[in-house]
């Protein structure tokens, strides 16, 4: 949960890869594949989950002040 109103998810879609998504209220506003280090067998990197929420954390700034978000 992010701002108290943004959900973040990593789900696995592949080896090594995974699909982050960021909702609001309900709806995915956002989609975005990430590398999972390792396949993540033992779970996810420090250093992913690190990257995973600069990429949220860029997306809805740039979404609420009106910056484009790619």
């Amino acid at each position: 949960m992010l701002d108290n109103r943004y959900v973040v998810t990593v789900t696995r879609t592949a080896p090594n890869q995974a699909e982050l998504t960021i909702a609001d209220h309900g709806q995915i506003i956002h989609r975005h594949t990430v590398r999972l280090m390792c396949d993540a067998i033992f779970g996810p990197d420090a250093d992913s989950v690190q990257n995973w929420q600069q990429i949220a954390i860029k997306f809805i700034d740039c979404r609420a002040s009106g910056r484009p978000t790619t």
